[in-house]
Formats: structure tokens, sequence, C-alpha cells
């Protein structure tokens, strides 16, 4: 008999079975004796706690599942999160809806990056997963709002640089970000002077500690600095979310999609958006305009998605997927 998948090799009591038709890989437990199911199961659950309590080493890779209610600390207490954080390429974002499988972005090839839907609860709790991952990863976060303060208590509890209105920003930029830029991109440029691989560059930028912009509102953040007399600042972002790949920095934004056709001649959203990359929530994808999702079969389009749930834009390194999002 031919079977899709094979059991995970060198874990104990790792296997196959057929169920209803389906193959389902399974890991073998201990044997215990009671009078019911119920029973037995306490029994096995007391016994598995014993063990944990005192056991120092490595234990077996969980079959992956998804939580019934995936909270962030659950999701960033797996393995598999702990392993991606420091793999030096994978920003962990969420499970695989198809495997229960841990999803992380590649950042080798990213740069700008849109969580896209119409509730914004929905697009905060996406970018602070993100927020959160990139501090598991050891990076330096930094919160820009361009209108209000709502922001403000969840960087503080998590020790991230906060900027709220254009003033904050302005300072921001002139003193702190611009110079690192100038720094990381004298460095890329002596790189790239000796035809070293991208790959290699990725690497090589990661010596200098990685920096993550949360831009809360990419339409209201791309409006704060379209006005007469911020055109030389404007022009300067513009320049740098354009020219900013292989820096070992990282912008993430969210945007209802309703607001899009307010800033359509806006260069600030037209070069954030040009990478097509990111994430869409809410389902009604034939509906949004900026991400290219002619390679995932219309059918797919059109299922309602559920809260929670997302569906990243396919790019030349990777088809969509359907996310399974933690709580943060």
């Amino acid at each position: 008999m031919r079977v899709p998948l094979m059991p995970e090799s060198g874990i104990p009591g790792r296997g196959l079975a057929a169920v209803s038709g389906a193959i389902l890989e399974f890991q073998m437990c201990v044997a215990s004796s009671a009078g019911d199911d119920y029973q037995r199961g306490e029994i096995l659950e007391e016994q598995c706690r014993q063990w944990a309590e005192v056991w120092t080493g490595d234990t077996i890779r969980r079959i992956p599942r998804i939580p019934a209610k995936p909270l962030w600390e659950i999701f960033a207490g797996t393995r598999e999160v702990a392993e991606m954080a420091k793999d030096g390429v994978h920003l962990p974002l969420g499970y695989l809806e198809a495997t229960a499988e841990i999803y992380g972005i590649d950042l080798r090839g990213t740069y700008t990056w849109l969580v896209q839907g119409k509730n914004r609860k929905e697009r905060t709790n996406v970018l602070q997963v993100l927020a959160k991952s990139a501090k598991l990863r050891g990076g330096l976060v930094t919160v820009i709002e361009p209108e209000g303060t709502q922001w403000r208590s969840f960087a503080a509890s998590e020790g991230f640089e906060y900027l709220s209105g254009f003033e904050d920003y302005q300072t921001f930029f002139g003193t702190s970000f611009v110079p690192d830029f100038v720094s990381r991109n004298q460095k890329k440029k002596a790189l790239l002077a000796k035809d070293m691989p991208e790959e290699e560059i990725y690497h090589r930028m990661r010596e200098d500690r990685t920096r993550y912009l949360i831009i809360t509102d990419l339409c209201r953040f791309a409006k704060m600095l379209h006005t007469e007399d911020r055109k030389l600042l404007e022009a300067q972002m513009t320049n740098l979310l354009d020219k900013g790949f292989l820096h070992n920095i990282y912008a993430f934004a969210g945007m209802n999609p309703d607001d899009r056709t307010e800033v359509l001649d806006n260069t600030i959203f037209r070069t954030f958006t040009a990478p097509k990359a990111g994430i869409h929530l809410g389902g009604r994808i034939p509906e949004q305009r900026i991400f290219d999702f002619s390679t995932m079969p219309f059918s797919e389009q059109n299922t309602p998605e559920k809260a929670g749930r997302g569906v990243t834009a396919p790019t030349e390194a990777e088809e969509w997927h359907r996310i399974v999002l933690p709580i943060a």
C-alpha cells in the first residue's frame, strides 16, 4: 500500500494509522489500566505531569495541532517557534491551517510587508504578533502610530520604542533612523562591491541588530507626511522604502482596504505596497486590489474567512498559505 506520507524519523513511538480511509500520523503513549476512557485519560495525564516535572532533557516533538484558543503564550512556548526565532531567517506568524505546522515569514526576501483587512482589531492583533515575534528574535522594535495613542500601553508593556504623531516621528527619523540606515547602507555597498551573493549579504547584515518598524496605519502614515511643508521628509522616506532591501530592517504596516482610494497617488503608499507582500484578512479576496492572488483557485478566493485567519499573498519564492493567527 502506497501512503502519501511517512512518519517523522528518529522519534520513538511515531507511526501511521488508517482511519476512515485517511492516513494519520500518531504518537504512542504509555499504556494504563482503568475502568473507562475518562479514568484512563486522568491516569495518563497525571503520569505525564509527573514525568514533565522531573525530566530535564529534550522531549519528543509533538504532532502539530492548532489549539482551540491559540493564545500567544501557547504559540510562543512551542519548540518550533523557539527554533524558528533562532534560525536567523524566519519571523514566526502563525499556524498553517492545512498542516498545523508553524509558519514564519522568510525575511531573506522581505522589506515591506502589509497587513490588510477591514477589521481594525484583527489588523492590530497581527501587527502585535509580528512585534512580539520580533522581540523573540532580539530585534529593536519601533511602533509608529500616526494618530492617537491606542498602542502606547502595548508598546510600554513590551519595552518597544513608541512614536505618536508627526513630531515624534520627525525626531526619530532624523536622529535615529536615518543615521542607522546610512551606516547599514555603507556596509551593504561594501559587500556588493565584493560581488557577494544576496544570501551571504543577508547573513552579514545580521551582524547589526535587526530593526523592525510597526506602522499601525499605512494610509494615515502616508497622509501624515503628504503636506506642503513636509515634502522633503516624504521624499526621503519614500527613498528609504525604495532602497531598504537587505539592510536588516523590516517595515510592517496595517491597512484598511477601504482607505486605499485616498492614497492611490501617494508615493509612500505606492512604494510600500509595490512588493505585494503581506497577508489579507477577512476573506472576499477578489475585492482587494493590492495583492496578486492569480495563482489561487477562484473557489478558494471566495471562501469566507473565519476570524483569526488570514491568507498570505503569493510571491516569487512561495505560494499562498491560509494561516491561523495567535491571539496576541
